[in-house]
């Protein structure tokens, strides 16, 4: 009776503790990857065609802005 009690104790214990550390591990690999993860989700936010009677800059060479 003790050994039984003391293997379902151990394998819901196991069971629970198995569930946390599979959190942190999804969590840690979001967390490395998160500056791609962000790029890729804002990057149509922030580029735009040019129109078509845009001219393109030019650089002041020889001066400090």
């Amino acid at each position: 009776m003790v050994r039984k009690a003391v293997f379902w104790t151990h394998l819901c214990v196991g069971a629970v503790i198995s569930l946390v550390v599979l959190m942190m591990s999804v969590t840690g690999v979001l967390l490395t990857y998160e500056k791609q993860m962000l790029a890729r989700a804002e990057r149509d936010m922030y580029s735009e065609a040019p129109s078509a009677s845009a001219t393109p800059l030019t650089t002041a060479r020889g001066r400090c802005a």
